[in-house]
């Protein structure tokens, strides 16, 4: 199944490299550069706000794109730009750390870390909101999982150089995923003193705000704030100690073109 699901990403390729046509590929239509910082909740019993720190990267050509954690092509995009699939990489944040937690039971189990997923994922821009659903799969090998989005978003301009995008959307992540993540082995139950733990795959509904400002000419700060409610099946596991987790991040970045 996993070699089934590399050559379908291959084939959605291969049909862009095909269908495409990219006029001028080097053309670099926007280039930003910046700094971050993100703030979280954690789900995990034990673990504190997770607090990080990353560069911000954007960058458009009418055939690759850079933005943040996410890079790849544009495989197909309608000349207005309404429609665009998008084929690429994107990194998995989400991972477990047992020297993180305080939580004894929690400390004895296995870690398990963020991974490489392969992206394929359609948008669709209109006066009446902006769609979004793209299909991942961990290509590390780390959960051998799946995690399909879902979102709509409408973005308004407040005034000149102020814009603000309300989402709501659902991620529906696979058993695969969920188990390793979530999931507590018979063998870790043993030592732990948990209960073994096998979830199912699952829904989880988030919400967010996007705002971007053009504080001076060609500087922009950028903001996302957002929660998310967590599927039964993770919620349930005894690695977890709340049904949602809740992020924030603060930027800044130049944008050259």
């Amino acid at each position: 199944m996993r070699y089934n699901k590399s050559l379908l990403l291959l084939g959605v390729f291969s049909f862009g490299v095909y269908a495409q046509d990219w006029g001028e590929p080097f053309r670099v239509d926007s280039f930003g550069l910046g700094l971050g910082g993100s703030a979280a909740t954690s789900e995990y019993k034990g673990y504190d706000s997770q607090y990080s720190v990353a560069p911000i990267i954007k960058l458009e050509t009418p055939v690759f794109y850079i933005d943040g954690y996410r890079a790849g092509i544009h495989a197909f995009t309608t000349d207005d730009k309404a429609h665009d699939i998008q084929l690429g990489l994107t990194y998995n944040e989400q991972k477990f750390d047992p020297k993180d937690s305080d939580d004894y039971a929690l400390r004895v189990l296995d870690k398990r870390c963020s991974s490489l997923m392969a992206e394929l994922s359609y948008r669709f821009y209109s006066d009446y909101g902006n769609f979004k659903t793209s299909y991942a799969h961990d290509i590390q090998g780390r959960s051998k999982g799946d995690k399909v989005t879902l979102a709509y978003g409408y973005d308004f301009t407040v005034t000149k150089g102020l814009n603000i995008e309300p989402s709501v959307g659902v991620d529906w992540t696979s058993k695969k995923f969920n188990e390793f993540y979530y999931g507590v082995s018979d063998s870790e139950s043993a030592v732990s003193g948990l209960k073994a733990y096998k979830p199912k795959g699952g829904f989880s509904p988030f919400m967010s705000v996007d705002v971007t400002y053009e504080a001076f000419e060609n500087f922009y700060l950028a903001l996302d704030v957002g929660v998310k409610y967590l599927s039964s099946e993770i919620k349930d596991s005894p690695m977890v100690k709340r049904n949602n987790k809740a992020w924030s991040f603060l930027g800044f970045y130049y944008a050259f073109k």
